[in-house]
């Protein structure tokens, strides 16, 4: 079982490194900074991520920021999971919640996976009628910004605004509406 940590350890980026404290061998977990490891790929992720010109100086900050916590806590769960592994001693039957328990927190915490209310929605809001054709229909669309708190709170206006742009544009190529009527 030991073994087969180490080769998920490795594809984390993390590598057990024993050394002896108080005449007892404790591991210690280190990086070994593999490109193709999790932790090396999420840190070149984020590190595109924060190269968007719509984010601010202080954003990439807030990014880096966030997701080095997000690392450390990585390290450290997989730290507590790798010593109950080596020394299982009392703990044996319960190792298997343990392994759960970091699997669900990564699932859950480290990358949230998008809910089901974060979908984009279209919603028709009503219609105008006139000889039996209609003139229009009003549309509301729901949608979910990731972080708010990025580019000084504004974030939301901004995708708002895009998705605004993108929308007019596609009606305009299909000619779904006449250029003399005003948007």
């Amino acid at each position: 079982m030991q073994q087969e940590y180490r080769s998920i350890l490795a594809l984390i980026g993390l590598k057990a490194i024993a050394e002896i404290q108080n005449n007892r061998t404790v591991f210690n977990l280190q990086e070994i900074g593999d490109q193709d490891s999790l932790i090396e790929l999420v840190r070149e992720w984020y590190r595109i991520w924060i190269r968007d010109p719509n984010l601010l100086d202080n954003d990439s900050y807030m990014v880096s920021e966030e997701w080095e916590r997000k690392l450390i806590l990585l390290k450290r769960r997989s730290q507590r999971l790798y010593q109950k592994i080596s020394n299982p001693h009392s703990e044996e039957t319960r190792i298997d919640d343990y392994v759960m328990e970091l699997n669900k927190w990564v699932r859950e915490r480290f990358k949230e996976p998008r809910q089901k209310w974060q979908e984009p929605q279209v919603l028709i809001k009503g219609t105008n009628h006139s000889d039996n054709r209609i003139s229009y229909a009003e549309f509301k669309l729901n949608f979910f910004v990731d972080d708010i708190k990025l580019e000084n709170g504004r974030r939301g206006e901004r995708v708002s605004s895009q998705i605004y742009q993108e929308v007019l544009q596609y009606l305009k190529s299909k000619r779904m509406f006449e250029k003399s009527e005003k948007l």
